[in-house]
């Protein structure tokens, strides 16, 4: 606004002194101009009175007679005109009475008629002050939901490319299943790998090695959350879950970093002070402080990535992990020089929310990241570092002596496989957000479009009615006899005006005629005092015209008023300023008038939406108290429940035990009558095999007496003499004489046994690495295998068989290298072929030679894969028909170009690509060879063909 307003003062005062400026000019100029006019003018009366001619009062040079002449040619012609008006004026004002008195008759309908006419079109002016206070725009609700279709074909298209995304890379990503009703999926932060941003591109393979398979870990905020992963789950495949709250990381202390940093070449000959000279603070830096994440995650990132240093290379590396103040791990990045970009803790490496610290600790916390294997040997093996360290090229040196890695990892790593799945993650969101304002808008406008259109259909109704009332008007007899009356009076009135304008034409030409006549009669003097007075007209305007031509020559030279003069000299440059400021003012007044319609739209917007925000704070309110009580209801249900439980579970319980003591006394009766039915037997037997029994019979059981069985308990006494012959028994057998001389000689055989069991735990330990290591090793070659001889698979395929393709597909939900580690019996890579876009589902609708084809193309890929120098086919072709045959030759030129080929056939298209040719025949009787060399294209390595002919 203030822009405004300084432009139009700034207008104003321009315009002021353009209109000075050009009214002096002006005022100089149109003198010049006019004297220049009239003297051309009395130029022209002069040479024509000279000519004879006479000036008429139209301001033409004619001569009197012809100015007589066209006077009376001129009352003629009104006088007829006149005439034919009068004669038309009469029938028409005839013909207008009779038409008055017609209309006057059908008046009273034709009114009911124009009255209903007029509230239709007041109705229908209400409708649409009503429509234009909705503010709303038609169609605008149908443009949204087009929007909302597009954006869910493109949400379904972005889901459709993520799923794929997915599917190629399942270890990327975590599914599974709620293991609760209302399970707060906050609760598990995801996979490590996931849940990490690296800061430098280039030492992303590093870290991807130092983290190694704890990149795949999950990361859960508490051990409870993992418990019900682990159980109720569902997990697909075996999983290492992290809970913040038990996880335990350290990050590298801020000694041990500047240590890095400060670290020479010659680490044994060093001090602090050269350390920090030599190397210097920006060659080492921690993991953790090149990576970005969020604050939530930075417990596990800490853990990850706190223990490690980045190194700018080898040498630092090793100095920063060998040193005796640091002993990180280090890992490099790619170079010669020392320093802290060399050797950098892995935590400082990568971004991760604060909460996740301590998982990132513990893996990637005592980990260094160095630029190349010198380094990182010097650091992991210092005295005083004794970290792990990783090169940027995936090399691993850890201080236990064991090194991994050799030639560089292929592909892209987990960190930019992570990315590219983000990047449709984030596109989706995006989406999403974009669908939820799209929904909302059209929940918001979803009534008024409602109201909208119906208003719309009532006024195009009524303008239809309206359409309708008017036309049936416009038919009625009144209607047109109005109209013929209106024409009637408009031609009378244009009659009596033509009339009107006849009589004066005729009286003026008349007083004309009169006149000229009176000028014929004195024709010549007349011309001479017409020819004297042009000719001192013509002098005088000459005289005037130099005077006023000098004045504006002497006005530009002299320059008397210099102000004036400055004004005209810049005359063109104020012109230009103010088109300039008029063109600001009008940009700046729509701007405003744009700005005004925004605001009023923003302030009726924010309007709805404050409505709506209360209407569902309400909405929410009213829920709350609902569920508050609902949740009381449903405590006070609980508590009852868990009452009539525990009352249940105690009468249980009571029910147990009385069931129990039932069949513990049958147990005892059981046990007294088999003990009672063994005694009486064993009396039995005791008093048949020894007499003495019945006859001492009766002195069983007498106090005092030698069978007083109170004093002397016979089961006591028999239970101590079987105790006694055991323990008898059992020294009889192991009791050694010479143990105790022979103590000395089994302790050192025992501390020695000790010794090579930890020598053989560590050796497992160390052997299980390689293996581990091997493994993946295996796995990422048999990728590349598989990779490599799928392609070749295919080319070699569709040059056997043109136009159709081949490729090696693992089953559904099986991995490549699950298909390759399966038996001969349940194999899980399936080959499919395909003409043009149309697959095949299995071999079984190939004919004889296509499979033949598709074997012979498998084999060959499986070759190229590792080619060996020389080859031989041993017919082949001898399936196939020419076509095919000539193909084969072609394919062997195209792909084998390394390797020699000794081809045995017996079809001519086998040869078109031969180097040299043999070919075998019988001659008088005897089997001879001939030899010919045949000029192909040439290669960087010949084949050799062979041909039999018989």
């Amino acid at each position: 606004m203030y822009n405004i307003k300084f432009d139009e003062a700034a207008l104003a005062s321009k315009e002021s002194e353009l209109r000075k400026v050009q009214g002096l000019f002006d005022k100089l100029k149109s003198a010049q101009e006019e004297d220049k006019v009239a003297l051309e003018a009395a130029q022209r009366k002069f040479q024509a009175v000279s000519s004879g001619l006479l000036s008429a009062d139209d301001g033409t040079n004619a001569t009197l007679e012809d100015q007589l002449m066209n006077a009376k040619q001129a009352v003629a012609q009104a006088q007829t005109e006149k005439k034919q008006a009068e004669m038309q004026l009469a029938p028409c004002q005839k013909e207008l009475r009779e038409k008055e008195q017609e209309m006057k008759k059908t008046s009273s309908n034709y009114e009911g008629d124009r009255q209903k006419l007029e509230n239709m079109e007041r109705e229908l002016k209400t409708l649409e002050k009503e429509l234009s206070k909705l503010n709303y725009k038609d169609g605008h609700i149908e443009d949204l939901q087009e929007q909302k279709r597009r954006l869910s074909q493109e949400i379904r298209s972005l889901k459709y490319q993520l799923d794929n995304s997915k599917s190629r890379n399942p270890h990327l990503n975590f599914v599974y299943r709620d293991p609760e009703t209302n399970f707060n999926r906050a609760s598990v932060k995801g996979l490590v790998c996931r849940l990490v941003k690296v800061k430098q591109p280039q030492t992303a393979r590093a870290l991807e090695v130092a983290a190694g398979g704890k990149l795949y870990n999950v990361i859960v905020d508490t051990e409870v959350t993992s418990k019900k992963l682990l159980k109720r789950g569902q997990l697909q495949r075996r999983t290492t879950i992290i809970p913040l709250n038990k996880i335990s990381g350290h990050s590298m202390n801020q000694n041990t970093i500047r240590t890095a940093e400060q670290l020479v070449r010659k680490a044994h000959n060093y001090d602090i002070t050269r350390a920090v000279e030599s190397v210097g603070k920006d060659n080492v830096q921690p993991a953790l402080s090149l990576i970005e994440y969020d604050r939530e995650l930075r417990p596990a990132m800490e853990w990850i990535f706190g223990q490690v240093f980045i190194c700018r290379d080898m040498a630092t590396a090793r100095k920063v992990t060998f040193h005796e103040r640091i002993m990180k791990k280090s890992v490099t990045l790619d170079g010669d020089s020392v320093g802290k970009d060399n050797v950098q803790p892995a935590l400082s490496l990568i971004e991760y929310d604060r909460e996740l610290r301590p998982a990132m600790e513990w893996i990637f916390g005592q980990v260094f990241i160095c630029r190349d294997m010198a380094t990182a040997r010097k650091v992991t093996f210092h005295e005083r570092i004794m970290k792990k360290s990783v090169t940027l090229d995936g090399d691993s040196v850890d201080p236990g002596g064991t090194l991994s890695g050799g030639a560089a990892a292929k592909g892209p790593n987990v960190f930019e496989e992570v990315n590219k799945l983000k990047e449709p993650e984030e596109a989706l969101a995006r989406k999403e957000l974009e669908l939820a304002v799209v929904d909302q808008e059209i929940t918001n406008l979803a009534k008024v479009a409602e109201r909208f259109n119906s208003l719309k259909e009532r006024l195009d109704l009524r303008k239809h009615e309206v359409e309708l009332v008017r036309q049936k008007l416009q038919q009625t007899s009144h209607h047109r006899y109005q109209e013929e009356v209106d024409n009637l009076k408009e031609s009378i009135a244009k009659l009596g005006k033509k009339v009107v304008e006849c009589t004066n034409t005729v009286s003026g030409n008349q007083h004309k005629v009169n006149d000229l006549e009176a000028k014929l009669k004195n024709v010549k003097a007349l011309k001479e005092t017409q020819l004297q007075t042009a000719k001192n007209e013509m002098v005088r305007l000459e005289k005037k015209a130099e005077e006023s031509s000098k004045q504006w020559k002497q006005r530009e030279q002299t320059a008397e008023d210099e102000e004036i003069m400055v004004q005209i000299s810049d005359f063109e440059s104020l012109n230009l300023e103010i088109k300039e400021l008029q063109t600001s003012i009008e940009t700046s007044r729509s701007q405003i008038a744009a700005l005004e319609e925004k605001l009023v739209e923003l302030k009726a917007q924010t309007e709805q939406n404050q409505a709506d925000l209360d209407k569902a704070k309400t909405e929410v309110l009213e829920i709350k108290e609902v569920i508050k009580k609902q949740k009381e209801l449903i405590n006070h249900q609980n508590k009852e429940i868990q009452h009539k439980i525990q009352k249940k579970d105690k009468l249980v319980k009571n029910s147990s035990e009385y069931e129990l003591e039932i069949k513990k006394m049958e147990y005892e009766i059981a046990k007294l009558r088999n003990e009672s039915d063994n005694s009486h037997h064993k009396v039995k037997q005791l008093s048949e095999k020894y007499e003495w029994i019945e006859r001492e019979k009766a002195y069983f059981g007498k106090p005092n007496g030698m069978y007083d069985f109170a004093e002397n308990n016979p089961e006591e006494a028999g239970k101590r003499i079987q105790k006694l012959k055991e323990n008898l028994e059992k020294m009889g057998r192991t009791l050694n004489m010479r143990a105790l001389a022979n103590l000395g000689t089994v302790e050192d055989q025992y501390q020695d046994l000790l010794k090579k069991k930890k020598i053989v735990e560590t050796d497992r330990e160390k052997i299980v690495n390689v293996i581990d290591e091997l493994d993946e090793r295996k796995k990422v070659a048999l990728r590349e295998a598989c990779k490599k001889v799928n392609q070749d698979f295919g080319s070699i395929f569709s040059v056997l068989l043109p136009g159709a393709k081949a490729c090696l597909r693992p089953l559904e939900g099986k991995d490549v290298l699950e298909g390759l580690e399966a038996s001969f019996m349940y194999s899980y890579l399936a080959v499919k072929v395909g003409f043009g876009d149309v697959w095949k589902e299995s071999l079984g609708e190939l004919s004889g030679g296509q499979r033949s084809l598709v074997a012979l193309s498998l084999i060959l890929a499986m070759l190229l894969f590792k080619p060996a120098p020389l080859y031989i086919l041993d017919e082949v072709d001898a399936a196939l028909d020419l076509s095919h045959t000539q193909n084969i030759g072609n394919m062997l030129r195209s792909h084998f170009r390394h390797s020699q080929f000794i081809v045995v056939s017996l079809k001519d298209g086998m040869f078109n690509n031969a180097n040299v040719l043999f070919r075998t025949k019988f001659v008088d009787g005897m089997s001879t060879v001939q030899r010919s060399v045949q000029h192909v294209v040439p290669r960087p390595l010949s084949s050799l063909d062979n041909k039999r002919n018989h």
